[in-house]
């Protein structure tokens, strides 16, 4: 028994390290474009530049959990109402082998909220894929294509908004 823990304390000792290289927090940015489609309903406006900001930790190479908030531009009738994001998600990860590489696919929840006469604020589902190419160990590139539940009230009916955007991040 002394031998198998003995062999055990060694293999952890020495998969720390190469489990470590998969995992840690990151931070990042992304710009791009949302745009928004409520009930059906014609928006004067309906689509718009975006901002996001990330922080999240990958666990694994095949796992993390991220946070997002991103500012998705104006929408309107005729006015312009500021539409905004936070999301919660799991993230998957597919490593592309022997490459930079990996694909990604998002699902998590969300809060959106358009600054209408009536402020509105809805809880829904987030649900997203794209792409990372690491530049670095630490620096990657993302793209990505995701898709939230918006309005619900009587200023702006039940809908969605689609945001493409690209960005950086940063693995501590």
């Amino acid at each position: 028994m002394k031998k198998f823990s003995a062999v055990a304390a060694v293999s952890v000792f020495f998969a720390f390290p190469v489990l470590a290289a998969d995992s840690g927090f990151y931070i990042g940015g992304n710009v791009g474009a949302a745009s928004t489609d409520v009930g059906g309903t014609s928006l004067s406006k309906s689509s718009d530049t975006s901002l996001g900001l990330i922080g999240g930790y990958q666990f694994t190479k095949y796992f993390a959990v991220e946070g997002q908030y991103d500012d998705m531009g104006k929408i309107g009738y005729g006015n312009n109402y500021a539409l905004k994001a936070d999301s919660l998600s799991a993230i998957g990860i597919f490593p592309i082998p022997d490459t930079r590489f990996s694909l990604r696919g998002k699902l998590g929840y969300a809060r959106t909220s358009i600054d209408a006469p009536n402020t509105s604020a809805e809880n829904g589902v987030v649900i997203g894929i794209g792409g990372q190419y690491m530049i670095t160990r630490a620096i990657g590139i993302n793209v990505g294509l995701d898709r939230y539940d918006v309005g619900n009230s009587s200023a702006i009916p039940g809908g969605y908004t689609t945001q493409f955007y690209t960005g950086v991040s940063y693995k501590f």
